[in-house]
């Protein structure tokens, strides 16, 4: 089994990062079996998940107003995944952590850039992700990190080698964003982040707003994802 964690970000539980309050997660589905399914393993595995099921986006948004700290987003598409689907989930949950599930049998990066690029914080192939590592990645994202496949990353990787020519940079980073930045790149969170550089966590929000701002970056993910190059220009 390939593991799907990327080398941006590492396996985290909510246990290790001393979170002691539940998460609740709307978990969507429109598949009956795999919603009751994966719902119990999920919530079985880690007793933290407070989860709420719905068999549909318009299900979930129509329900009554309540915390919603992720969103869970299966995909059944075997190539692709329901783009109005998400986009109706950022439209009304844009700050909520979201995280899609696909089923796809054929990665394409494309698809995949495209959820990421629309606000999603985790993109997961059921094919080749077991429960540990979906809890892992679950409790990831729901501490701010990110969660992608590996491929996704090797795909930009090659694509920009085989362009040559280097990524437009849209402004220069100073010393404490690089440090930031660095941290980003490993998907840790806000609060360890700050724990790590002695600062504050409003004072790491400031740096990551004005990386992403230098950066033409519209989230978090795409701003892990590029880090290399501005990390590599400040080294050279």
């Amino acid at each position: 089994m390939t593991p799907l964690l990327s080398n941006s970000v590492s396996s985290a539980s909510l246990d290790n990062n001393h979170q002691a309050e539940p998460v609740c997660i709307a978990w969507i589905d429109v598949s009956a079996l795999t919603r009751e399914c994966m719902t119990h393993a999920v919530a079985g595995a880690q007793r933290l998940f407070l989860i709420v099921p719905f068999d549909s986006v318009y299900d979930f948004l129509k329900a009554p107003e309540r915390k919603v700290d992720l969103i869970v987003y299966h995909a059944h598409e075997a190539d692709s995944v329901n783009s109005a689907d998400i986009a109706a989930l950022r439209e009304a949950f844009a700050t909520t952590q979201l995280v899609v599930l696909s089923d796809a049998t054929t990665l394409d990066p494309a698809v995949v850039k495209s959820v990421l690029n629309q606000g999603a914080s985790g993109f997961i192939l059921t094919s080749q992700t077991g429960l540990q590592m979906l809890v892992s990645a679950l409790g990831l994202v729901a501490s701010g990190g990110t969660f992608v496949p590996k491929q996704v990353l090797f795909y930009q990787e090659n694509a920009h080698q085989s362009s040559g020519r280097e990524p437009k940079q849209k402004g220069q980073l100073t010393a404490r964003e690089l440090d930031v930045l660095k941290l980003v790149k490993q998907g840790k969170p806000n609060k360890l982040i700050a724990y790590e550089l002695n600062l504050s966590e409003s004072t790491v929000k400031v740096h990551i707003r004005n990386t992403m701002r230098k950066m033409g970056s519209t989230n978090r993910t795409h701003v892990a994802m590029n880090a290399d190059k501005y990390v590599e220009a400040k080294a050279a």
